[in-house]
C-alpha cells in the first residue's frame, strides 16, 4: 500500500507534470522520453506489488516480465539491441522474495550495460532444468571485476544474488565484453 500510495501517487504527478509542459512547449522529443520513463516507473511498481501480493512467480513468468522490461528500456537506446534465448524444461517456482532480488539484479546489469559497457548488444539467456542459471552478457568494452570501484552496483548485485540464494559470477574482457552468471539451486 504504501508503495501503490507514495511511490504511485509522486510518479503520477511527474506524469501530469510533464503533460503540463507538454501543452505549454508542445511535443519535444525529450519531453516523451521523460513521461515514457515515468510511465515504466509506475509499471515496474505495479509489477512489484504484484509479484508482492502474489507470493511467488514462474520462471516464465519471471522471464517475460524481465523481457518486457528490457524492451521497454530499450526503446530509449536505439542503438542497443536485444536478444534473448529461453530454455525451461521444469518451470519452477520462485518465491517472491527470490524473484524480486533476481529481477532488481538483472535490471542492474542492464542499467551497468547502458551505462558503462558502450556495448550494442545485450544478450539474455535463461535456463531452468535441475537448476535456474540465467546469463546476460554485452560485446562491449569489458571491465576489470576486481577492481574497487566508487559506486555501490557491485556491491548491490552481490547483495541481492545472496538474498535470492544465488551465486553470481562476472566475467569481463576488454577485448569482448562481459558475461554475468546467475546460478540457483
Amino acid at each position: 500500500r504504501d508503495l501503490h500510495d507514495n511511490m504511485g501517487a509522486y510518479t503520477s504527478a511527474l506524469m501530469a507534470n510533464v503533460d503540463k509542459l507538454k501543452t505549454i512547449q508542445g511535443e519535444h522529443t525529450e519531453l516523451n522520453k521523460i513521461q515514457s520513463n515515468a510511465e515504466q516507473i509506475l509499471n515496474s511498481l505495479r509489477e512489484t506489488i504484484w509479484v508482492l501480493n502474489n507470493k511467488e512467480a514462474t520462471v516464465s513468468d519471471f522471464s517475460d516480465g524481465f523481457k518486457t522490461y528490457c524492451f521497454n528500456v530499450l526503446k530509449n537506446f536505439e542503438e542497443i539491441s536485444f536478444e534473448s534465448d529461453e530454455e525451461i524444461e521444469n518451470n519452477c517456482v520462485l518465491s517472491a522474495s527470490s524473484a524480486i532480488h533476481l529481477n532488481k539484479l538483472l535490471q542492474e546489469i542492464v542499467q551497468n550495460i547502458i551505462k558503462h559497457s558502450q556495448s550494442r548488444l545485450i544478450y539474455y539467456q535463461i535456463i531452468c532444468n535441475q537448476h535456474l542459471i540465467i546469463s546476460i552478457r554485452d560485446n562491449g568494452i569489458g571491465f576489470d571485476p576486481n577492481k574497487k570501484y566508487t559506486g555501490n552496483g557491485l556491491e548491490n548485485m552481490e547483495w541481492r544474488a545472496a538474498e535470492a540464494g544465488a551465486s553470481l559470477k562476472i566475467e569481463s574482457d576488454k577485448k569482448s565484453g562481459t558475461k554475468i552468471t546467475i546460478q540457483k539451486q
